[in-house]
């Protein structure tokens, strides 16, 4: 990656997760890490873990010197199965999307403390799939998300 003049990647799945161990490693070849993917579960209900899970994610983000937290709801998520993606998702009831905006919220909130943002990853094959569904997330989130 250095040598194709990259200064900037997502966490690759063969990376080490110990900062102490990979920040070394990238600075060396001027290379930081921007953000990697967080799997969130408010519209399943799972707050308390999803939010336990965000923390950690948050605090290892932030000691690789990232500023973004990307985060895709995957409540009901048909991804990785053989499903099609525009036939047969699943959808958001009011309440789930209620529960999905509170949460995304609060991890904003939580974020602020790093001075770090929460972005959320919108997906194919979940719940905030289409423009519509997007547009709906929006409009339910505050600003700082």
């Amino acid at each position: 990656m250095a040598l194709a003049e990259f200064i900037g990647s997502e966490m690759g799945g063969k990376y080490p997760r110990d900062p102490a161990v990979l920040k070394p490693m990238l600075d060396i070849r001027g290379i930081q890490i921007c953000n990697t993917w967080l799997s969130t579960f408010f519209a399943d209900g799972l707050k308390e873990k999803t939010i336990d899970e965000f923390i950690t994610h948050m605090n290892f983000l932030h000691a690789m010197g990232a500023k973004v937290i990307g985060c895709s709801e995957q409540s009901k998520s048909i991804r990785g199965t053989t499903k099609g993606v525009f036939e047969e998702k699943l959808y958001f009831s009011d309440e789930e999307w209620q529960l999905v905006a509170d949460g995304y919220n609060e991890l904003a909130k939580i974020a602020t403390d790093k001075r770090m943002q929460v972005c959320l990853h919108h997906h194919m094959g979940t719940g905030i799939q289409t423009n519509s569904e997007i547009d709906r997330y929006m409009s339910m989130v505050n600003d700082n998300v």
